[in-house]
C-alpha cells in the first residue's frame, strides 16, 4: 500500500502486519533490518508500531508489478524476459552476498517501468 512518510513528506511504499504472533514479528523485524544498497532490490527504511500493529516503509516504486504486466500482456518477448532474469539475479546475488537468506514463503514483488530497471521488495530475509 502507498503512504505518506510524515518524516520526509515524501511518498512511500507501506507494508502492514497486524495482530501477529511472535514468529511473525521476529520475521517482520528482521525483513525491515536489511537494507541493501542495489539497482534492483528495494529496501525497507523504516518502521513503526504502535498497538499491536506494525509497519515497514520504503521507497515507492513507479509502475505496475511484473505479475500484473504478463497477467495482461501475456507472455514477454524473448529479449525481454532475458533482461528480466538478468537484473532478477543481479539482485538475488546481492542479497547472496550479504550473505542473507530470502524466505521461501514470502514472494518478492516486482515492479517495472520501464526503461528503468526491474525493482524488487518484500522479501523475508535474515542473516545466515
Amino acid at each position: 500500500m502507498a503512504g505518506v512518510d510524515r518524516k520526509t513528506e515524501a511518498y512511500c511504499a507501506a507494508k502492514l502486519l497486524r495482530q501477529c504472533d511472535a514468529g511473525e514479528l521476529l520475521r517482520f523485524v528482521r525483513e525491515q533490518s536489511v537494507r541493501l544498497a542495489h539497482p534492483n532490490i528495494v529496501s525497507p527504511y523504516s518502521w513503526a508500531a504502535e498497538d499491536g500493529t506494525v509497519l515497514i516503509a520504503s521507497e515507492l516504486v513507479a509502475g505496475g508489478s511484473l505479475h500484473t504486466l504478463v497477467g495482461d500482456y501475456g507472455p514477454l518477448a524473448e529479449g525481454t524476459v532475458v533482461t528480466v532474469l538478468r537484473q532478477l539475479l543481479a539482485g538475488l546475488q546481492a542479497v547472496h552476498d550479504a550473505e542473507l537468506i530470502t524466505g521461501p514463503s514470502n514472494r518478492p514483488t516486482c515492479c517495472c517501468m520501464p526503461p528503468a530497471p526491474i525493482r524488487c521488495g518484500s522479501c523475508s530475509t535474515t542473516s545466515a
